[in-house]
């Protein structure tokens, strides 16, 4: 029993030292390491959303859509729960791609422009159910100043269906076409355009990425004219998908992106900077594939990038988002996201 009673205060002797060392051990560790230990935590916790809990206010003018025309047969032109239920969000900015059916033919059928777009409806019909819902219209034009021109001349002067908001041409680096190129495109629509109505807002540069070269060649041949910049930010490919704690970052870059075309601005355009704003122009997890696209990761990332640069103030212009309207509906398959800032 003597024997016994021995073995069992070394046994915990022995643990005892053990568990005293482990904790030594861990103690160091933390202390040593904290920033890994709270990334872990981030990543193995639970995230809880209370949406009847508001923290800030935003613009009313901070979230609207893009009108892609897809969905068919139920399209934004003809879908009156659609439209109502976009009326009910208070929606303030709807952004459409129309082009003539026949290009240089003023007299053509106005239409969507994105390819396998419902053609059905005219211009006229997505602009004036874009202004039912309340919402105002951003109409992009081709790098045609001739049919630039004829559609101002068609919505501001022949039909009084007024729009405000234009942008020349979408992500012209992707098509291939140089930012020199892009610049004499864009001058010769703003000229045209301007000159049926001096009262209208026109953006450009709209590149697929934060381009710095491009935007700075475009700003030294477009400056002079330019209303807003467009910006946009992709955070990867999406075949594979990515690490966290990256993609946050980045999203998180996205401010820092937009200061620096900022300042790039005010260093070629001093006489100007404060009249040029910027457009957050699209934002998006994925620019080709669809990794983690439904998650609640997706969800909860594409959430932070507008929480990181909704108010980042450049010179008196809020940068506001919209969301974009992909294949016809609402939040439909995957969400890519846009912004417009006319504050």
């Amino acid at each position: 029993m003597i024997i016994f009673c021995k073995k069992k205060f070394i046994i915990g002797t022995i643990l005892g030292i053990f568990i005293l060392l482990t904790g030594i051990l861990l103690t160091v560790l933390i202390s040593q390491k904290p920033q890994v230990i709270r990334q872990h935590a981030v990543a193995l916790g639970n995230i809880f959303i209370d949406y009847a809990s508001p923290i800030r206010k935003l613009d009313p003018g901070a979230i609207g859509m893009d009108v892609s025309g897809y969905g068919y047969p139920n399209v934004f032109a003809n879908d009156q729960v659609e439209q109502q239920k976009l009326k009910t969000l208070g929606i303030i900015f709807m952004r459409m791609d129309l082009t003539y059916s026949t290009p240089g033919d003023p007299t053509s059928k106005i239409v969507c422009g994105a390819s396998g777009c419902d053609t059905r409806w005219t211009g006229d019909q997505w602009v004036q159910a874009i202004k039912a819902i309340g919402a105002q219209p951003l109409i992009i034009v081709p790098y045609s100043a001739v049919d630039a021109a004829n559609m101002v001349k068609h919505f501001n002067k022949d039909t009084g269906n007024d729009v405000q908001y234009w942008m020349v041409g979408n992500e012209p680096d992707q098509a291939g076409i140089s930012a020199a190129t892009y610049s004499t495109n864009f001058n010769q629509d703003y000229d045209a355009m301007k000159a049926i109505d001096p009262t209208i807002t026109v953006g450009g540069g709209a590149t697929a990425w934060y381009d710095e070269p491009f935007l700075q060649t475009f700003l030294q041949q477009s400056g002079s004219r330019v209303d807003f910049v467009d910006f946009h930010g992709y955070a990867q490919e999406g075949n594979a998908p990515g690490d966290y704690t990256t993609l946050f970052q980045i999203a998180a870059g996205y401010g820092n992106s937009i200061n620096n075309l900022r300042s790039l601005i005010q260093q070629i355009v001093p006489a100007r900077a404060s009249q040029i704003g910027i457009e957050v122009g699209e934002w998006e997890l994925n620019w080709g594939g669809t990794a983690q696209n439904n998650t609640n990761f997706h969800a909860v990332w594409a959430a932070s990038k507008p929480g990181l640069s909704w108010y980042w103030y450049v010179h008196g212009r809020r940068v506001v988002s919209r969301i974009w309207r992909y294949h016809g509906k609402c939040g439909h398959n995957t969400s890519k996201c846009r912004s417009i800032c006319f504050r």
